[in-house]
């Protein structure tokens, strides 16, 4: 499994994962390491197979979430795909990358710095700014939970 490069593989993957999710813990620093090379190298050739990429890696950090201690460590892991989604670049993936950010924010411990580091992410893609204009108001409801565990959690 070097190299995921195939739809079929990527389900099959996200498959055993909905399967046997509660059992995937030990391995999940490791899954989701293979998950964020393949998307890193994947992101550019084909959209279907990154999102079922990001899909996987949802379900996986979303296994882990009773886990605090764990998704802490899982979250440093995620940040350059979550800098991808939710930047103007990679706005395709940006659902996958809030669901991310919201189990990560909802369930984690990570720190006010590691969080702190997408808040001008969700900003920009609402109101833009003077250099950027606004590019995510299609998520803008998605976005309501992930802003109110900001404000409540890293006041």
């Amino acid at each position: 499994m070097e190299q995921i490069d195939n739809e079929e593989l990527v389900d099959a993957l996200d498959g055993v994962v909905e399967e046997f999710g509660e059992k995937i813990a030990p391995h999940a620093v490791a899954l989701i390491q293979f998950l964020v090379q393949s998307f890193g190298r994947l992101v550019e050739g084909s959209e279907m197979i990154a999102v079922g990429l990001l899909t996987t890696l949802n379900k996986v950090i979303g296994s882990c979430k009773e886990k605090t201690n764990f998704v802490t460590d899982l979250a440093p892991l995620l940040a350059p795909v979550l800098h991808h989604c939710l930047s103007n670049a990679g706005s395709t993936y940006m659902e996958e990358g809030i669901s991310a950010l919201e189990i990560c924010l909802d369930k984690g411990t990570a720190d006010a710095t590691w969080a702190s580091q997408f808040y001008p992410y969700l900003y920009r893609s609402q109101l833009g700014t003077s250099e950027y204009e606004a590019y995510g108001n299609e998520q803008f409801t998605k976005l309501l939970p992930v802003f109110a565990l900001y404000f409540y959690k890293y006041p």
